[in-house]
């Protein structure tokens, strides 16, 4: 006569709890190791993303000095211009090469969301050069393109005072602007290397 499902049950317990414990240990492994692995890649990623931004801000660095050295041309040309009337009349044609920094390692970062596995401070410090890197931009297109000056009656004569007071105006303007560029491009060139030099 067969045993009671009860005894049989009994009998095969020790058996069915080490099985769905070997059962939980292998899921509880399994998610560990998973675990392990997306950690593993998210640091990965996070340490390719730092390379990478690292990268792209000491290119834009070179950049920037080029940049300078042509603003500073460009500014002594305007002090030069403006000290010497007979030179004030026509337009102003200055040696500045601009700026076109890069900024895809960053947006790529925080698009893909790498830049969460950097450490917090220095994400920080990061964004900060950026944002100083995008006000040297909009003063840099206060530079190159220039609002409009109204137009002063008489001036359509060559020669005229009214023409040369225009001019004289219109480029004292231009030297403000270009020396408030180059006092932003001179932080933005000390908060480059306080990134870049620490490296």
């Amino acid at each position: 006569m067969a045993a009671p499902l009860r005894y049989r049950l009994r009998e095969k317990l020790p058996e069915i709890l080490i099985e769905a414990g070997s059962v939980l240990l292998a899921l509880l492994l399994a998610f560990a190791a998973n675990a392990w692995h997306e950690h593993h890649e998210r640091v990965e990623l996070a340490a390719q993303a730092r390379i990478a931004i690292l990268d792209e801000l000491a290119s834009n660095r070179k950049f920037l000095d080029h940049s300078l050295a042509t603003l500073d041309a460009a500014i002594e040309q305007a002090r030069d211009r403006l000290n010497s009337p007979d030179k004030q009349t026509g337009m102003f044609r200055f040696p500045y090469s601009s700026l076109l920094p890069s900024s895809a390692a960053w947006s790529s970062a925080q698009g893909t969301g790498a830049i969460r596995g950097v450490d917090y401070a220095w994400t920080l410090k990061i964004a900060r050069v950026y944002e100083l890197q995008n006000l040297f931009l909009r003063a840099q297109q206060r530079v190159m393109n220039p609002p409009t000056p109204a137009v002063v009656p008489g001036m359509e004569k060559a020669g005229s005072p009214a023409r040369k007071l225009f001019h004289q105006l219109q480029l004292k303007q231009l030297l403000a602007r270009m020396q408030v560029l180059a006092n932003i491009g001179a932080n933005l060139k000390r908060t480059y290397a306080a990134v870049l030099d620490s490296r």
